[in-house]
């Protein structure tokens, strides 16, 4: 009787159903004939053949010399050394067919400047709208938002409020990093204003997440009860927000991106009156941060809050 743990052992090592079982019965016996492994696998003798003439090639039984034709099995360790080399012979056939794939991406750059070109072109034949782009896949609006930040030269200015596109780790850096960039290497003026929570345990998340990314150095940043929708300016020529849903009244991530001076610039007064409105929100030398409507002190190492 074939032992049912040693057989799905014996098979994630890559051996077949019969071949699993013709070896495990050899394993229990010095040496056994065909019809032996047959009377004990229960395997018909065609397929026992079969099998064990696979074991053999693939070194996992020896053939004993003798009238009747014998069998024996391998270490288990040649087993396992087996299963490993079949592995690592496989991801190298991956790597390579990865290389491949890449190569021939890498090799269609030429083509690439064609359809280049040929975007480039059609910018020129602007309709009345097109200065509007509908984006609504966060991935292409958080790249969006990255070429618009990169392209900044003077100031952006931001109100902040959930859904958020940069809803990953990787995408938080990545828009924190050209932000960062755009304020070392061009001397770009960043504002932003956030949305407190309602929700007690989210409003501990969001301070707790703002006070440990915030670098006041470089950003300046205040903090208030309710904004109007999400919204983006860049050098008062460019805005990237997103509106409620009017019917549903839900924040929507589809977003708007419109290279639009006059707009930009109401857009931006609007954005200035808010920015009188909004709470300051001071960072402390011992990294602990400050909102004055609240009257509390909370700590960045421990979380801990005060009255004082």
């Amino acid at each position: 009787m074939i032992n049912v743990k040693h057989l799905k052992i014996v098979k994630k090592m890559g051996l077949s159903e019969n071949e699993s079982k013709c070896y495990l019965a050899l394993m229990e016996r010095q040496s056994l004939s065909v019809a032996e492994i047959a009377k004990l696998t229960g395997i018909a003798r065609p397929n026992v053949y079969e099998a064990t003439e696979r074991l053999l090639i693939k070194g996992l039984s020896v053939e004993l010399p003798g009238k009747a034709k014998c069998f024996s099995a391998s270490d288990p360790k040649i087993l396992q050394e087996k299963a490993l080399a079949n592995i690592n012979e496989t991801r190298k056939v991956e790597l390579e067919n990865f290389e491949k794939k890449r190569k021939e991406i890498v090799d269609l750059s030429d083509e690439i400047s064609e359809l280049n070109a040929l975007y480039n072109q059609n910018r020129g034949n602007s309709g009345p709208l097109d200065y509007i782009e509908i984006l609504k896949n966060p991935d292409q609006i958080h790249r969006r938002f990255l070429q618009l930040c990169n392209e900044s030269q003077k100031e952006i200015l931001g109100f902040s409020k959930p859904p958020y596109v940069a809803s990953t780790s990787e995408r938080e850096a990545g828009q924190g990093s050209v932000q960062a960039e755009a304020y070392h290497e061009r001397g770009v003026s960043l504002r932003s204003i956030y949305e407190i929570p309602s929700d007690e345990v989210e409003k501990e998340s969001f301070f707790k997440r703002l006070c440990d990314g915030y670098e006041p150095e470089k950003e300046q940043i205040k903090i208030m009860d309710k904004l109007p929708m999400k919204m983006i300016i860049f050098d008062e020529e460019t805005v990237l927000f997103t509106l409620e849903d009017p019917v549903q009244g839900i924040p929507s991530i589809t977003s708007l991106c419109a290279k639009h001076h006059a707009l930009a610039e109401g857009l931006k007064t609007m954005f200035e009156v808010y920015w009188g409105l909004a709470s300051d929100y001071f960072m402390l030398k011992d990294r602990e941060y400050y909102m004055p409507e609240l009257g509390k002190i909370r700590s960045k190492k421990n979380g801990r809050k005060s009255d004082d």
